[in-house]
Formats: structure tokens, sequence, C-alpha cells
């Protein structure tokens, strides 16, 4: 290999997270980089991911497949079901190494400095902010909610309830179902987080995906790039800005319920009922 690609993995180490090579990107170099990098014990092998992402359709969700074997190869496989059908998933994808930090050090490839650290936290500080400008604190969320009927998202909206046609077990999918109440940061990696992907990452994505679904659907949104999912620093927690019923029923109760809180006559109470 050439210097130029041991640079590249050295400056991966400066990248929470990219220290890990998934099967994907490790079995598209080709085979005496591969051999090198082993020989040389500048990759190790690592503990296998539970999950990887799905390539069969352009949602790219992530998926743990189940091991099954294959009953006319014998051969045991991964095996995931989802609203496309039966995908089958080759288990060395699950395979993952680890660039090594003191290996490359050794060659004169990486050095450790207080000032790099501290550069990289600026980096990193910057990054996040850009991306809190990306996504706009909506003043009355209390005006919408998300409804979860039969395990589809729907979305409520001045009178109006619409499916977000959201993949199930899709990330965002996954996400708002985690987020029936405030989740922190740690669970939110352990459950959902694919090796290299952060959180923030993934909220970010989702807010994304639910300004353009909600929109698709046919609503129109007081302003562009709402925030519906936000990071609490204080509680190092994650949640969703608005409510999640867990039912239609739940969503029903709350609009019964709604005219006793805010004066509204029962006249309006009946038309309400009449809606839904």
């Amino acid at each position: 290999m050439t210097k130029e690609c041991y640079e590249k993995l050295a400056h991966r180490l400066r990248i929470n997270g990219a220290e890990i090579v998934t099967a994907d990107e490790f079995f598209g170099w080709d085979k005496g980089a591969r051999d090198e990098l082993l020989d040389k014990d500048i990759l190790r092998q690592t503990e296998n991911v539970k999950g990887v992402k799905c390539i069969e359709c352009e949602e790219g969700c992530f998926i743990e497949p189940e091991r099954r074997t294959d009953p006319e190869t014998k051969k045991i496989v991964g095996v995931y079901m989802c609203e496309m059908g039966r995908i089958e998933i080759e288990l060395d994808r699950l395979r993952c190494w680890r660039i090594n930090k003191e290996k490359l050090i050794e060659l004169g490839y990486y050095q450790e400095t207080e000032d790099n650290r501290g550069k990289r936290g600026k980096k990193k500080t910057k990054k996040q902010a850009k991306k809190k400008k990306n996504f706009e604190h909506w003043p009355s969320p209390g005006d919408a909610c998300l409804i979860i009927e039969n395990e589809r998202i729907k979305f409520y909206y001045n009178g109006k309830i619409e499916d977000l046609k959201l993949k199930k077990d899709s990330n965002a999918d996954r996400l708002i179902k985690l987020l029936q109440a405030p989740v922190s940061g740690k669970i939110v990696k352990h459950v959902l987080c694919s090796p290299g992907t952060r959180p923030s990452d993934l909220k970010d994505q989702t807010n994304e995906q639910l300004n353009k679904k909600i929109v698709a659907v046919g609503f129109v949104m007081p302003m562009n790039n709402i925030e519906f999912i936000r990071y609490v620093d204080t509680r190092n927690e994650y949640e969703c800005v608005l409510e999640i019923h867990q039912s239609r029923d739940d969503f029903m109760r709350s609009q019964l319920e709604q005219p006793l809180v805010d004066g509204r006559g029962f006249k309006d109470l009946d038309t309400a009922e009449d809606q839904y």
C-alpha cells in the first residue's frame, strides 16, 4: 500500500468512531491491500457487529439478521424479514476490524499530542453548532402529535391524520418508537447505532426524513426544517418534541379531554368526535 493509504487510516483515528473498518469497506479493497494490513497488524479483527446497513432498497435501514441454516446448502446465513420480503445476508458482512493506533505510531504515521486533541474538540464543536442551525424550533408543537397504530407511525395536524409511510424497522421508525419517553444518548447508541454512527447523526437523519415525509403526505407546515427530535444536553437525553400516542384510542381520549382544559363547548367536542 502507498504512504497515502496509511496516512488516511491514521487520519481516521482522529474521527470519533471511524477507527472501525466494516466488512463492506474491507472487502471493497483489493486482496493485496487487505493481506498487507493484516500481516503488518495494522488492522485487527474485533467483535462482530449485530447488524448491517441493508442495500436492498434506498431506505438503507440498519437490520439485525437471524442466523439460519440453508436446507439445501447447509450453509449458515443471515436472514431478515421486512416489507420487501425475505432478505438474505452473508454473515461475513458482520465482521469488522479496528485500526491499530499503536502500530501506526510505531511506523511513524500517527502521533497523539495535546494539540491535535484540542483541535479535534474545536472542530467537533463547530460541526455540532452547524447542525443545530439546520433545524428550527417549532414554538407550538402541541398543535400536532404522532400516533402509533398497528405499528405504523401517523402524523396529526390541523384536524388531519396521515400515515407517514416510514418503512417499518427503518432507523427513523425505530427511533421514534424508542422515544415514547426521553431516552439517554447511551441507550440510543447501544440500541440503534451501527459502528461509526453517532446518536446525533441518527437524530439529524430522522428530523430530515420526518420533514420530507410530512410534506410528501400533504401537510403544509408553518416552517421548514422543524426539529422534531432533539437532544437535551442538561439531561444527556434524546426526546421527541411531539406527544406520541400509543394508539388511536389513546389519541381520541386526549381529544375528548381537551374541551375540559381549554374551555371549548360540548358542541365542539361532538364535532371533533365526528371527524374521526
